[in-house]
């Protein structure tokens, strides 16, 4: 008998966590208005306030290739040659974006930049298992991204031929002038601010319905304390809207105003 109670109380239980999942789901499709107008506000939002606060940025880049051995002309590489040049990559890497190519090349533009800013601007991308390095360059102009990784790229070229001996690097693909915006992506920015949004709108309606202790029919009743129903007064100010009610036909309603003065 004890295990016939438990599982039918269990059973109670889980009867009442589906009716509450579906409660939960009709008060947010009855409220759906609200994640969509929270999205639509708040996705506008975010776009104006890209397109107008932030400023732009682009990107200019170059792509080269190491070797170790200080002249590409000398011959086929071999196996060894090639895992020397991937392990070099690395190092070329650093040599890069190191304080002095960064600030040499500063220079020789008359660009107003500091060491801290220029290593932000400016950043490598080693390819996986190749000898080839990609050097990127992010400023406000298109001008000044082309010209600074054009001055890196020939900085570079002669600076790592000094310090790292017995190996060079090839440009494989010169910088050129950035004709699209980089950064930021007024798309991206739209929906990023409408998924936040919905999910604030979502946030609202759940913790409008978890707060809301009121019931407001015979099935939110059974739902919450899984008791049956004796009796349910009806709603008379409603009846007479309803004419697939039971009690709209046994509803006294008054006469109108026509219909007061039509007796008089």
């Amino acid at each position: 008998m004890d295990n016939n109670k438990t599982s039918k109380s269990k059973k109670s239980r889980a009867f009442s966590a589906e009716i509450d999942l579906t409660l939960i789901f009709k008060a947010i499709w009855k409220q759906l208005w609200i994640i969509i107008l929270a999205a639509i506000v708040i996705g506008a939002g975010m776009f104006t306030y890209t397109k107008l606060m932030v400023k732009p940025t682009y990107r200019a880049y170059f792509t080269a290739i190491v070797n170790n051995k200080p002249d590409f002309s000398q011959g086929g590489l071999s196996s060894s040659d090639v895992y020397a040049s991937q392990a070099l990559v690395k190092t070329y890497s650093e040599i890069i974006t190191s304080r002095h190519i960064l600030t040499e090349s500063a220079k020789e533009l008359n660009l107003n930049y500091n060491y801290n800013s220029l290593s932000r601007m400016v950043s490598t991308e080693v390819g996986s298992d190749t000898e080839i390095i990609t050097v990127y360059v992010v400023a406000a102009t298109p001008e000044t991204a082309y010209e600074l990784a054009n001055t890196i790229k020939q900085e570079s070229l002669d600076y790592t031929a000094e310090i790292v001996e017995g190996s060079s690097m090839k440009k494989i693909a010169a910088p050129e002038i950035p004709t699209v915006r980089y950064n930021p992506s007024y798309i991206k920015s739209a929906i990023l601010g409408a998924l936040a949004g919905a999910f604030l709108g979502l946030l609202f309606i759940l913790i409008k319905f978890f707060i809301n202790d009121k019931i407001n029919n015979e099935n939110e009743l059974n739902s919450r304390y899984t008791v049956p129903v004796v009796g349910v007064i009806p709603d008379y100010l409603s009846i007479s809207k309803n004419k697939n009610n039971y009690y709209y036909y046994s509803y006294e309603k008054k006469p109108s105003k026509k219909e007061r003065k039509e007796k008089a």
